[in-house]
């Protein structure tokens, strides 16, 4: 019996020559409201291109409002195909296609289809379960309260004294307040003393279950380093690098598994709080692709450098109206800056500012100073280009 596992939150498309195989299938396994044909957009069209437009349409207010989608509408070849898949990346989400009664190659990832099945029998299509398996950001059942730490840069001794500040035992094994969780918004790693100490302290609070971490960019360039590929140890880098080779292979696969395993967002509190290392906008929320992923780690950019040849970095907060309240860092800054529902917490320890962190749902701020600059940037601790 094939199992066909599909995301939560995916834009589905049924194809296969037999129309009736296909609405049968679709019945079966999915909501009447989930599913879209193109026969019942053909009424009021003008043709059949007006239909799949309006088609089309109507699956992206879908898409647009967090809602899995079925297609009953391509299954003759490429161009048919091209327009949902072109959907699916405007909205973030995966394309899917399953293959009903088409025993022949269909080619169908290099016309952008990440996932698919195929089922060439009836009786295969008959035996299938469908199973929605949710997106490793949505954690909407875990209500708080959440205490949100700052970008780290292996300054472990301003982190226990954070963690302290916060309320939380340190010892042998980390006790938090009752019922507390402390959320790491990534970039462990890189430039501060201690790289090793922070990546253990932190990797044994999420497997004891009072921790949650998202990556940064800096922990991905790490990944990438520790998977053989050509890094330039810049950055930071090439400390971490130092400061790790002292640690058993052992240690190293286990911060490769971890910093790879982490999902590109959280959204927490029943879909009121965000936590990306460098921010999400709103259509991003609950969304898993390479596009969501890229954005979460290097915030809005725009292709250019600036005068000291550093990216410029978008306020991509300016822009933001988002219902969920977005936590981030990334970008250094003297104070935490709220703006339109977001803040920005990463006030620059290892350069010698503070590492800070909200307690949520209170919206306290708490920090400690940095024992002195680890490091220096040639960019100023300001507001980034509107």
């Amino acid at each position: 019996m094939p199992t066909l596992t599909l995301p939560a939150l995916a834009l589905v498309v049924l194809v296969g020559p037999a129309a009736a195989e296909r609405a049968a299938f679709a019945q079966q396994h999915f909501a009447p409201a989930e599913i879209l044909a193109l026969a019942d957009f053909r009424a009021g069209a003008a043709d059949d291109a007006d239909a799949q437009a309006q088609l089309l349409h109507r699956a992206g207010q879908r898409l647009a409002a967090g809602q899995l989608t079925v297609l009953d509408a391509a299954h003759a070849g490429l161009l048919e195909r091209q327009p949902p898949v072109a959907l699916a990346r405007r909205h973030y989400v995966m394309p899917v296609a399953l293959v009903l009664g088409q025993p022949e190659p269909l080619h169908l990832e290099r016309e952008g289809f990440r996932l698919f099945f195929t089922l060439p029998t009836p009786e295969a299509a008959a035996a299938a379960t469908v199973v929605r398996a949710p997106l490793p950001p949505d954690r909407r059942d875990l209500p708080g309260p959440f205490d949100l730490i700052g970008d780290v840069h292996g300054c472990l001794a301003e982190l226990q004294a954070l963690l302290a500040q916060l309320g939380y035992t340190l010892g042998e094994h980390v006790l938090p307040p009752p019922g507390r969780t402390a959320v790491f918004l990534g970039d462990l790693v890189d430039r501060g003393p201690d790289v090793p100490g922070v990546l253990q302290l932190v990797m044994d609070m999420v497997a004891a279950g009072i921790a949650l971490c998202v990556p940064g960019n800096h922990d991905a360039k790490l990944v990438r380093h520790l998977q053989g590929k050509n890094v330039r140890l810049t950055n930071g880098l090439a400390e971490s690098v130092a400061q790790l080779a002292a640690m058993p292979l052992a240690f190293r696969q286990q911060v490769l598994a971890f910093l790879a395993g982490r999902p590109s967002h959280y959204v927490l509190a029943a879909g009121q709080l965000v936590v990306a290392h460098a921010g999400l906008k709103a259509a991003m929320h609950l969304r898993d692709t390479s596009a969501v992923r890229e954005f979460a780690l290097y915030g809005a950019t725009n292709g250019q450098l600036d005068a000291l040849g550093l990216p410029v970095r978008l306020n991509w907060a300016a822009d933001y109206h988002g219902a969920a309240l977005v936590l981030y860092g990334h970008t250094p800054v003297p104070e935490p800056e709220w703006l339109n529902g977001t803040l920005n917490i990463d006030t620059g320890c290892v350069f010698g500012g503070r590492l800070t962190a909200l307690r949520y749902p209170e919206k306290e701020l708490v920090s400690v100073p940095a024992a002195r600059a680890y490091a220096f940037t040639n960019r100023p601790l300001g507001p980034l280009t509107p």
